[in-house]
């Protein structure tokens, strides 16, 4: 039995800047932004977890943390998965 303590998330926001008067974007800005998700989860061997973090768009990574003990933790990095919507779309 395996403890997931927490999933990290990264996910980016892009904002354009734009000059007085321009209708031209004078610069492109990014923002990584890195959520800690609780979850204290424990996982049987051969199984797994679903994780939904809704409609939340360019994530980055996500990141599985399982404390070890003694200040210790194991960081994996899980795969971003991409679903169909209803009308047959890929989403992330």
């Amino acid at each position: 039995m395996i403890v997931v303590d927490a999933i990290e998330v990264n996910h980016a926001i892009t904002t354009l800047v734009y000059e007085p008067g321009s209708s031209e974007p004078s610069k492109k800005i990014k923002r990584v932004i890195r959520e800690r998700l609780s979850i204290k989860h424990e996982i049987p061997p051969h199984s797994s977890i679903r994780i939904y973090f809704g409609p939340v768009e360019n994530i980055e990574s996500i990141t599985a943390i399982v404390e070890l003990g003694e200040g210790r933790e194991l960081r994996i990095r899980l795969p971003i998965l991409h679903f169909k919507t209803e009308k047959g779309e890929e989403k992330e």
